[in-house]
């Protein structure tokens, strides 16, 4: 549980020697809850509910605490025999991706510059989805091995949703500041524009 109105929540734990990495994505989480919450795009781009660290032998690690998400686009694309999305859920999907981009752009001036399937997302619209996965992983958990003395567990995938919950822009940690001219590589290779991988004036 995590406060009132929210019964489940995600917790990511970041690895020792990332500490800078860390304080970079915090505070784009904070520009990103700050900046205008008002604005149509605040609700299409994935939030920190809370960051802290947890203090373990040879050093801490930094966790995010965040809403848990059904799938990425990449998942989704994997789930489907034909490989491609509807004209639906694409144009409705793109929509809600312009938006949020609007919000980082225009709102908070931060450029994402690691777009790609995996870091689109859909909201939980249907909370039966986390209902069946906790169930299912109280009726039969999944499985585990040991490295090194600590368990590692096998992911268990969320069922499919009785409907589709709203795109959400993830994963700020490759973020930079609009404001700030800028000639790196930017974005995987391929979705990178010839020009620039040319480097043609």
């Amino acid at each position: 549980m995590y406060g009132r109105e929210r019964d489940y929540v995600t917790l990511k734990i970041f690895a020792r020697g990332h500490g800078e990495t860390c304080k970079n994505e915090f505070r784009t989480y904070e520009v990103l809850r700050k900046a205008n919450p008002s604005h149509p795009g605040y609700h299409y781009v994935r939030t920190a509910l809370d960051t802290f660290p947890i203090e373990r032998p040879g050093g801490e690690h930094q966790c995010l605490v965040q809403e848990p998400m059904w799938d990425s686009w990449k998942d989704l694309l994997r789930r489907n025999p034909s490989g491609r999305f509807s004209d639906v859920l694409l144009k409705g999907g793109l929509q809600h991706l312009f938006r949020a981009l609007d919000y980082l752009h225009t709102q908070c001036k931060l450029v994402h510059t690691d777009i790609k399937a995996d870091n689109i997302l859909h909201a939980i619209a249907d909370p039966e989805i986390l209902t069946s996965f906790v169930d299912g992983e109280m009726e039969a958990p999944s499985p585990r091995k040991v490295i090194n003395g600590d368990p590692v567990y096998m992911s268990r995938r969320f069922g499919l949703p009785k409907e589709w919950g709203r795109i959400i822009l993830s994963d700020f940690w490759c973020v930079v500041d609009g404001d700030v001219k800028r000639n790196h590589n930017a974005q995987p290779d391929v979705y990178r524009s010839p020009e620039v991988m040319l480097q043609a004036p």
